[in-house]
């Protein structure tokens, strides 16, 4: 089985990777992506279950790589919340390209949803940046 980080081609801007909505047959591979850097998995599914949630992944070739988790509050208008932003550690080098396209497809969510500027101010966002495990 090849690795993520095999797959990522020599230049990063041009990954040949997709970025869609979490299926049921993601929970898997989004649990270890969470627990890989030190967060709890638990809180997944319920945050996949939101009704104003949006759990987006990153995949190379069927590997998901990456996630973010987007809520879509409408208690002040219509605002985008980037709640939660993970790339595996194994693609440290890759990190900042990877979470600028899934954070493109968020924000273009929230757009699509009439939501003024999403806020990406968040302390998960720390956690994409977590060093791999020693």
């Amino acid at each position: 089985m090849r690795t993520a980080a095999a797959m990522v081609l020599e230049d990063a801007r041009h990954l040949a990777g997709a970025v869609r909505h979490a299926e049921s047959r993601d929970v898997g591979a989004l649990a270890r992506l969470l627990e890989n850097v030190g967060v709890d998995a638990s809180a997944l599914e319920a945050a996949r279950r939101h009704p104003f949630g949006h759990v987006l992944i990153f995949e190379l070739e069927g590997v998901v790589c990456a996630m973010v988790y987007v809520l879509i509050d409408h208690t002040n208008g219509v605002r985008g919340h980037l709640q939660l932003a993970v790339v595996d550690p194994k693609l440290a080098e890759h990190r900042e390209v990877i979470e600028q396209r899934l954070i493109g497809v968020a924000t273009a969510l929230c757009e699509a949803y009439g939501c003024s500027p999403m806020d990406a101010r968040s302390r998960a966002l720390n956690v994409a940046a977590a060093k791999p495990p020693k």
